[in-house]
């Protein structure tokens, strides 16, 4: 080959080796710039790709936080369950500056006063008298609480207002004298003899439930000392019963201030959600979590409560019941899932606790039932279809009996569902005891237990959705047997 022609195949190669180089350079460039680009676009270019839900667009902002630690996030939720405990009253203003002023009043002075707290369980009643005695200076008044679902008689009242006092409880067994001196007693044990007697705030959470107890006697007692005792007592009753007044004695009801401060539940589903606001938020006062990562805890709820799911469960949960205790739990469900991976609230973890709490219960028991109960209870269903609306054991059983001998009629096994009428009885009273049938009053409730009459607390449309669920643990001759009256 010719030196000329050689020189310019050389000089070719090496042109086309520069060039490949160059792309290969501008390739590795071009990947060097996507790897240094900040995540901060990143996200906004994933972003508008893949135009995230809602929900998955508030998760996004944990980007913004990394190496949160464990021991954070559980100093996180130890903060926040704490302050469930100190959720300030939302949209009771006027209550709480009721009872307030009349708390003042007698604790200034020293005077004996009476109030009732009246409103449907919860409607903020203990929370607001929990936060007006936490609005006093300590060591201003001593508080006793009583709930008459603990405090059945007037014994075990006044036992619990000794140690509440501080006093030994085996006093009470040497004094002589009626329920009212052994009281007085007491009480008086807090006197000074003069204006510096500390005053002795009563908290009766259950007030109608003191009203059952013989002569009323404990209410009496307490009443009368708050008109005409040394040692000022202030009683503050609570109640969700509107007949409470009605339900005190004469003589009771004369030593009562009918002073009545009354509740309501959530008017607005706005003060609904500020309640969940509160038990959410982080507050500004905590130091012991990183100020960084507070900031975007607090931020992040504004997002999380604008989620579609959050506001359709709280509106769902304001239209049905207005229950804050609910509302509660279901915050405390989501602060209990938080972790490194996901430091803020879960609008899916809120919304899935929703429908826990939903379900209906009766319709859970159905679905833990052995397969003897369930048989019993198909049975059930069909007399039912015979507009009975009570039963007893016979008819249940001789439903069942027609089943196992129409299985046998087919030659299909029936070792499995046949069962003695001794067994059957037994599982016909465990429906019993779990709430599924209840015993009926009146004539035949002293024959003999296959004969007593029982009505059904369960309805159809329940035992319908139950073996819905249910159907496909069960056996083909029973589920047969199901269809087969439900068509």
């Amino acid at each position: 080959m010719d030196r000329p022609k050689r020189k310019m195949l050389l000089e070719t190669d090496v042109q086309q080796n520069a060039d490949n180089s160059q792309d290969e350079e501008l390739e590795i460039n071009n990947e060097s710039e996507i790897t240094l680009e900040p995540k901060t676009k990143k996200v906004r270019v994933q972003k508008d790709k893949l135009e995230p839900s809602e929900d998955e667009d508030i998760l996004m902002n944990e980007k913004s936080i990394s190496n949160i630690d464990l021991s954070e996030i559980e100093a996180t939720k130890n903060a926040l369950l704490n302050q469930l405990k100190r959720i300030p009253p939302v949209d009771l203003q006027q209550q709480t500056d009721s009872l307030s002023q009349i708390l003042k009043n007698s604790i200034s002075l020293g005077h004996g006063n009476s109030v009732l707290l009246l409103g449907p369980n919860n409607s903020g009643k203990t929370l607001v008298v929990d936060h007006v005695l936490a609005s006093f200076p300590p060591n201003s008044f001593s508080v006793i609480r009583l709930n008459g679902l603990m405090h059945t008689d007037d014994k075990l009242a006044l036992t619990s207002i000794t140690r509440q006092l501080n006093l030994q409880a085996e006093i009470l067994v040497d004094l002589p004298g009626s329920f009212s001196d052994k009281l007085a007693y007491v009480l008086g044990s807090l006197d000074n003899g003069d204006s510096a007697t500390i005053p002795i705030v009563f908290v009766l959470d259950g007030l109608d439930l003191f009203a059952t107890h013989p002569k009323q006697l404990l209410l009496y007692n307490l009443l009368d000392m708050s008109q005409n005792a040394q040692t000022p007592v202030i009683v503050v009753g609570i109640s969700s019963r509107l007949d409470t007044l009605a339900s005190l004695e004469k003589r009771v009801r004369s030593r009562f201030s009918h002073r009545i401060i009354h509740f309501y539940l959530s008017k607005t589903i706005e003060s609904f959600t500020e309640i969940a606001k509160h038990a959410l938020a982080i507050q500004e006062s905590n130091t012991t979590i990183n100020s960084n990562y507070k900031f975007q805890f607090n931020s992040s709820l504004k997002e999380f409560f604008k989620s579609k799911s959050v506001c359709n469960t709280i509106d769902e949960l304001f239209s049905l019941s207005k229950d804050v205790t609910t509302l509660l739990q279901l915050c405390i469900n989501t602060i209990h899932n938080l972790n490194p991976e996901n430091p803020f609230p879960n609008p899916n973890i809120f919304t899935f606790s929703a429908t826990l709490y939903q379900q209906d219960q009766q319709i859970m028991t159905l679905n833990e039932l052995s397969l003897l109960e369930t048989c019993l209870v198909i049975a059930i269903k069909n007399v039912l279809r015979s507009q009975h609306e009570s039963f007893n054991f016979e008819m249940v059983y001789e439903e069942y009996r027609e089943f196992v001998r129409r299985v046998i009629t087919l030659g299909r096994g029936v070792g499995q569902i046949n069962f003695t009428k001794k067994v059957a009885l037994n599982a016909f009273e465990q429906l019993q005891a779990i709430g599924i049938l209840k015993p009926t009053t009146g004539v035949g409730s002293q024959c003999p237990k296959e004969y007593r009459m029982v009505k059904s607390l369960v309805t159809r449309s329940q035992i319908v959705n139950a073996f819905a669920h249910s159907s496909q643990h069960l056996p083909l001759n029973v589920v047969n047997w199901y269809i087969m009256f439900n068509l």
